[in-house]
């Protein structure tokens, strides 16, 4: 399994099987970045809106990847609609651009913990 994320709290995620890629970048990079993952015969196993999470509201996105050798097309499909939903909202709605210390790391813990309980 594949674990791609702009949270800094999965960096110390580990397991059997376990790849954890972190990249300090935003999540509408991350979502173009994941989709070579696509590409090269990887299933998304975590649908990237989870959680009633709209991309405005978050900075962190986790994304869950299986490698199958047969390729999953839903997985492109998801990303590319995700990419599409994620740039409409980052013309209409920016991110703050200075959050709170203290708001940040619950927003990586609400990620981190949503991860975790889908590995369990």
């Amino acid at each position: 399994m594949v674990i791609i994320s702009n949270n800094p709290l999965m960096k110390d995620v580990s397991g059997t099987n376990i790849k954890v890629i972190y990249k300090k970048i935003s999540m509408l990079d991350l979502l173009k970045e994941s989709l070579e993952f696509s590409y090269e015969g990887y299933t998304l196993l975590n649908h990237p809106l989870h959680a009633n999470w709209q991309m405005n509201q978050t900075p962190y996105k986790t994304l869950l990847f299986e490698h199958k050798k047969i390729r999953e097309y839903n997985t492109t499909f998801y990303l590319n609609q995700s990419i599409e939903w994620a740039a409409n909202l980052a013309c209409s709605r920016q991110l703050p651009e200075k959050w709170p210390h203290n708001c940040l790391r619950d927003l990586q813990e609400i990620d981190k913990e949503n991860v975790l309980n889908y590995l369990d």
